[in-house]
């Protein structure tokens, strides 16, 4: 069986390692892989975009445990969530939104109230090691979730924001920025009725172009729709976020003109 980690501890302090030294103790055959741990502080909803667009690339009964947890040592609730053929385990805090929004309503979930046993003390800040950890290693095992607490139907989901079309314009905004700059919008290719041409505006109205691979002149600004299928602005040779002043949750507008080929750039 398989575990995935995401959080927001990065790489630099020993958190993802204790972590990682708790499943082993209790799984030792698991496999654990790490999906991301530079997510931004706090950034709950970077980290359920980013899950949201990886956890379907591994096999099914895979356990993935996301930790970004602001309120952690507060009543907020621990819980596990069956979905789409995979296992969740982490904090109520809306960072499973993107996932629960592919389920459509069609997942089971459970309060966290009964926690394998840890030899050491459990903290009440790092719920990632002494809750999440172990709960994961003994769900790899093949445990039924139900034995882990009551089942729940009232998961916290955060709102998406999806783009909103007014006449020929679509807005959406910034929810991802990845390391390479490129800032990533909720907009999708499904929600651009075709065939058009695209225009798109961000911060102070400056228009960018539509290219079909990470091409366009160097340190210029432009867009493209990524592997994931979402519209991502981008700078070729360069770090959009910093060169542009991109920020997360910046508004972007796609303005609609009728032609028959979206694979050129709009003039």
């Amino acid at each position: 069986m398989m575990i995935t980690l995401t959080t927001d501890f990065g790489l630099q302090d020993p958190y993802v390692a204790q972590m990682k030294g708790v499943i082993l103790s209790l799984n030792p055959t698991v496999t654990i892989v790490d999906v991301t741990h530079q997510i931004p502080p706090q950034s709950v909803m970077q980290a359920s975009f980013a899950l949201g667009i990886s956890f379907f690339y591994f096999p099914t009964g895979t356990v993935h445990v996301a930790v970004v947890d602001p309120g952690v040592g507060t009543q907020r609730r621990g819980i596990i969530i069956s979905a789409l053929g995979h296992l969740f385990v982490g904090p109520d805090n809306g960072i499973f939104s993107f996932v629960l929004e592919r389920a459509k309503g069609n997942y089971r979930a459970v309060h966290i109230s009964h926690i394998p046993p840890i030899p050491h003390p459990q903290s009440s800040t790092f719920h990632g090691r002494d809750v999440f950890a172990p709960v994961s290693a003994i769900l790899a095992m093949g445990t039924e979730i139900t034995e882990f607490g009551p089942e729940i139907g009232d998961v916290n989901l955060t709102p998406l924001g999806k783009p909103v079309r007014e006449g020929n314009t679509i807005r959406g905004n910034v929810i991802y920025i990845d390391r390479f700059g490129n800032a990533i919008t909720n907009i999708s290719q499904e929600d651009i009725p075709g065939p058009f041409t695209v225009q798109y505006a961000v911060r102070k109205k400056k228009k960018i172009k539509l290219a079909p691979f990470y091409q366009g002149a160097e340190g210029g600004l432009a867009c493209l729709f990524n592997s994931a299928g979402f519209l991502e602005l981008f700078s070729p040779m360069g770090h959009a976020a910093e060169m542009f002043g991109i920020k997360y949750g910046d508004l972007v507008r796609v303005i609609l003109s009728p032609r028959t080929d979206l694979s050129m750039p709009c003039a």
